[in-house]
């Protein structure tokens, strides 16, 4: 992956299968996290890697809001669509006196997932990340060669309809 000209509007977040499903069944609508990624706006894409035992990108979202507020004020907010129980909530967050709550709108998952082999084909120095990392436009432009499906539209970020364009299912419909 090349580490100039990073497009800081799409971020890979890893996170681990039980947490991946609650999200795609939308019963997570807001994804929890002990510190912010420095480029994370409203807007921002950020595609979801499902780590082990899954190890692919299976779909993502547009970022709706984030906040980042004390944790009592955070569970207030989130413990209806966090998709966790309060004891979760207070290990994850046990060392923490603030937490991060970034809202998920317009999600989606692909028809066919981007599996770690061809994300480590496509990019030599792919591996997965322990939290987040940045994509840039040209990492865009080769994992859109190696897929099945034209991917390019995700770059369109600024255009309303690009959603429209990728190939996958939109959750809002199940």
């Amino acid at each position: 992956m090349r580490k100039s000209m990073i497009n800081h509007q799409i971020i890979i977040f890893s996170i681990k299968p039980p947490y991946a499903e609650k999200i795609f069944r939308n019963e997570k609508t807001v994804e929890l996290r002990k510190f912010r990624p420095k480029h994370l706006t409203n807007g921002s894409l950020v595609l979801l890697y499902v780590s082990s035992p899954v190890q692919s990108i299976q779909g993502g979202f547009i970022v709706e809001k984030v906040i980042e507020t004390s944790k009592d004020d955070l569970w207030n907010h989130v413990r209806f669509i966090a998709g966790i129980s309060k004891t979760e909530f207070d290990n994850y967050y046990k060392d923490k006196e603030f937490g991060i709550g970034i809202y998920i709108q317009s999600l989606f998952k692909f028809s066919i997932p981007i599996s770690l082999q061809t994300l480590k084909q496509t990019w030599n120095s792919f591996t997965p990340p322990q939290g987040f990392c940045y994509i840039s436009n040209d990492d865009i432009k080769d994992l859109e060669i190696s897929l099945p499906f034209n991917y390019s539209s995700v770059l369109s970020l600024g255009n309303p309809q690009f959603i429209d364009n990728l190939q996958f299912s939109i959750m809002d419909d199940i």
